[in-house]
């Protein structure tokens, strides 16, 4: 995790759109720079304190079917020096392939293309459980899989390619504690675990 100050993260970082305006934790699409100057699209997410270790165990998984976490930021108020906010930095995903080559959820495919097929229906699934696996091996569960959270990266009326996003809902296993107490994620797909 780096620690940076507001005026550097600004500089870094180019907000042009809030995507959970109502949220506490808000998400944006920011654009910044690669090494050779170009621009490209990200996703920052705010954390509370305690999800700034899933997006720390996330920023060393590589797994096609999970969106990659770059950066996990302190980012310092110039004001009141006390005053943190936690961001990871991650992948916009878009939809390769796509005509209009957005970000295109799961939800939004079903809109657009109708009721999948139960072939592809399965091939989403196994892309899902592949993605998981890896996260779970870590001893963390998403706790908020839905079709918002799965996003087409590679679109294909049949055989689409997807990334899981939104890790903040996030957490730890603790087997000695098998239900939470809080209640995170959106009702009708909350994980078992919780």
């Amino acid at each position: 995790m780096r620690t940076i100050t507001e005026e550097d993260f600004s500089r870094e970082y180019l907000i042009y759109k809030t995507l959970t305006p109502d949220k506490e934790y808000k998400t944006y699409i920011a654009m910044r720079e690669d090494a050779e100057g170009n621009p490209f699209a990200v996703i920052l997410k705010e954390l509370s304190e305690k999800r700034v270790s899933i997006y720390q165990e996330l920023s060393h998984l590589w797994n096609p079917y999970i969106a990659n976490t770059y950066d996990i930021f302190e980012v310092i108020s110039s004001i009141d020096r006390q005053s943190k906010r936690y961001i990871a930095v991650t992948e916009y995903v878009t939809a390769a392939g796509c005509d209009d080559a957005e970000s295109l959820s799961l939800a939004r495919f079903v809109q657009r293309n109708g009721c999948l097929q139960e072939r592809t229906a399965l091939y989403i699934a196994m892309q899902c459980c592949e993605g998981l696996k890896d996260f779970h091996k870590k001893g963390l569960v998403h706790r908020d899989i839905k079709p918002e959270n799965i996003m087409i990266s590679e679109y294909d009326p049949h055989f689409p390619k997807i990334k899981i996003v939104d890790f903040g809902g996030g957490k730890q296993v603790n087997p000695a504690h098998l239900s939470d107490t809080t209640v995170i994620g959106t009702l009708g797909f909350q994980a078992p675990e919780s």
